[in-house]
């Protein structure tokens, strides 16, 4: 980075959480030498190694777009529409597929064909992957300091990530007309949102019991099974009903364990039940689809089309809402900084 007048810039800065963070606020220089050298003093000697030239501090910089595509031919793609959360750096995944999917509305349009129900579709896939990621990733700050609940939380956003996201983008799914209404229709934002929250609540009561959160009783994070393995071998598409059985059916293997962690109590732990229940139905209601091209088989057109308008999520703009009911009072605070 440079300046107006080509010196070489740095810039340094600090985004947190003010619910979360555990040093005050962060306004001034003054501050943020003293908030951020007490977990990071590298960062502080190279601050006063230089001259600061500016500085600049947002008090609340998260938003979410109401809508993104319209069939008027104009998009909003980026940060410009929707600011995801920077911990797992996802902004440059999410704008890279906003670009196949403008590109798919342009195209269709240039096709003459009308464009007002695939740009909706796109938007609804859209908003789901973003705000399911971008909210999964908030929670996760509630329970960092507990080495229990976030690796199973971070061993759930891999298994949805290989299973579920990765599959579906290698075979054009999300800016394919037929192939994401079906991604609308298995994975809409409510059912990710509700599953999500649903499986987050049973970790959090199993690693209330200390005994649960001994070394032994975690799990790999990062495993064949949970980066799904076989799948990636050959990565066809008829191979995805398998992928997507195997999440359910782990998912369900996950649950039934941890409702056995809870002992007599997960005999009336009846969400969980259900929420098994669903997993197990999900799994096997895939089982006939093994080896099948979802796109062409008959049934699911079949399906699509009885469902109708049913299969898009909910009028966007009632899950639309501001960075404050999606993330709280965010703040970043940032400077340029001219090495000495």
């Amino acid at each position: 980075m440079r300046s107006p007048e080509n010196q070489p810039l740095i810039s340094i800065g600090i985004t947190y959480r003010k619910d979360v963070y555990p040093h005050g606020e962060v306004r001034t220089m003054e501050q943020f030498f003293e908030c951020v050298g007490r977990e990071h003093p590298v960062v502080v000697e190279l601050v006063r190694s230089g001259t600061i030239v500016d500085t600049n501090y947002y008090g609340s910089y998260m938003w979410e777009c109401r809508q993104r595509y319209s069939s008027d031919r104009w998009y909003i793609i980026g940060d410009a529409g929707d600011t995801v959360d920077p911990l797992y750096s996802v902004g440059l995944a999410l704008s890279s597929l906003q670009i196949r999917q403008i590109a798919a509305i342009i195209q269709t349009d240039l096709n003459g064909s009308d464009t007002k129900e695939f740009a909706k579709d796109l938007d609804t896939v859209l908003a789901a992957f973003q705000r399911s990621v971008t909210r999964d990733t908030t929670r996760l700050y509630e329970c960092m300091g507990d080495a229990y609940q976030c690796h199973l939380r971070v061993h759930l956003a891999v298994v949805k990530l290989f299973h579920l996201a990765l599959p579906l983008v290698m075979n054009d799914y999300l800016w394919d007309p037929l192939g994401v209404k079906l991604v609308n229709w298995f994975s809409s934002l409510d059912t990710l949102e509700a599953d999500s929250k649903n499986i987050q609540e049973l970790i959090r009561e199993v690693a209330a019991n200390p005994k649960n959160r001994a070394v032994e009783n975690f799990i790999k994070v990062q495993s064949c099974a949970s980066m799904n393995f076989p799948y990636y071998e050959h990565h066809r598409e008829e191979d995805i009903p398998a992928s997507l059985s195997r999440m359910a059916f782990d998912l369900a293997r996950l649950r039934l364990s941890l409702l056995g962690k809870l002992g007599w109590r997960g005999l009336f732990s009846f969400n969980q039940h259900r929420a098994l229940l669903k997993d197990v139905f999900r799994g096997l209601f895939l089982v006939p689809f093994y080896g099948t091209k979802l796109r062409e088989s008959r049934l699911v057109r079949m399906l699509i089309s009885s469902r109708g308008s049913e299969i898009a999520v909910k009028d966007s703009s009632s899950t639309a809402r501001v960075a404050q009911t999606m993330n709280g009072d965010d703040e970043k605070f940032s400077y340029m900084h001219k090495p000495n």
